[in-house]
């Protein structure tokens, strides 16, 4: 036999002031941009999916500096709703902060130190190299770079295929690939996703690194009418190489009831969100 009560308790939530977030994701040679929203309390509504987000700034200042040099003042478009640059681009080596500012909002900033370019020194595309653990035949992208012995090195491969799409299971034996997969981080030759190909030179400082990846066989093929596969080699900050690996966390703890709260990394001051830099060489698939 069992019994049971039950209490209604009305809690009261102390308001907090709302903050400014943005994400800011820029390569050298480009005009910076900035998606800027503010923070949503516990009992704010929701956005609607498919509808302008409702807790978009469109009234901010968003100003560059390089090098603590004021360099641009980043203007809203509309259309894309973000605030873009026009007159600075990014230049591999420096040091960049963005400076945000709105009505109502404290002043928020973040610095990304912009890596040096690490060119992709050869690279390699092998049709039906192997098969899998299926008996399925994969390709095999192989490419090799060089790491500065000097400094503390992190990089992000990213891998598209002719229409411009990642991949979403990419094998690899390499163990200084960090193994951001889904659902089991314990098998040694799981999916990752083709976009968060992630490493650090720990294991490899100073020298000559050779990464292979193995896809399934004619994903990566060219396609009249669009092109071809290509894979970028972005040399990274240590701060976007945190971001990814607590984004991958917090997605794998959003199905997980036993999971613990995961907060994701940010690198603005008095505010939330990403802002960084990066270098990036390219190279297509023949």
């Amino acid at each position: 036999m069992l019994a049971a009560c039950e209490r209604e308790t009305h809690i009261n939530i102390p308001p907090q002031p709302p903050k400014l977030a943005t994400e800011s994701f820029s390569g050298q040679n480009v005009f910076p941009e900035a998606y800027l929203t503010r923070t949503r309390g516990v009992t704010d509504p929701l956005p609607i999916s498919g509808q302008t987000d409702i807790y978009l700034v469109r009234n901010a200042t968003v100003l560059l500096y390089e090098n603590d040099i004021l360099k641009d003042t980043l203007k809203y478009n509309a259309g894309q709703q973000r605030y873009k640059a026009a007159i600075a681009k990014i230049q591999a080596g420096k040091t960049y902060k963005l400076v945000l500012s709105a009505p109502g909002f404290p002043t928020a900033e973040a610095v990304s130190v912009t890596p040096l370019l690490v060119p992709i020194n050869n690279m390699t595309f092998t049709r039906n190299a192997r098969n899998d653990i299926d008996g399925n035949p994969q390709d095999e992208v192989k490419l090799s770079f060089t790491d500065n012995g000097s400094t503390e090195d992190y990089y992000l491969v990213r891998i598209y295929n002719a229409y411009h799409d990642i991949l979403y299971c990419v094998n690899t034996n390499d163990k200084d690939v960090e193994k951001l997969v889904y659902e089991d981080p314990f098998y040694p030759d799981d999916c990752l996703q083709s976009n968060r190909l992630l490493l650090s030179d720990k294991n490899f400082n100073g020298t000559n690194k050779t990464l292979i990846f193995y896809t399934e066989a004619g994903e990566l093929e060219p396609t009249p009418g669009y092109g071809k596969a290509w894979v970028e080699l972005l040399h990274v900050n240590k701060e976007y190489y945190t971001y990814i690996k607590s984004l991958n966390t917090r997605e794998n703890a959003d199905d997980n009831p036993f999971a613990e709260p995961v907060n994701l990394y940010t690198n603005v001051k008095n505010g939330y969100g990403m802002f960084t830099t990066y270098a990036m060489a390219v190279d297509s698939l023949q």
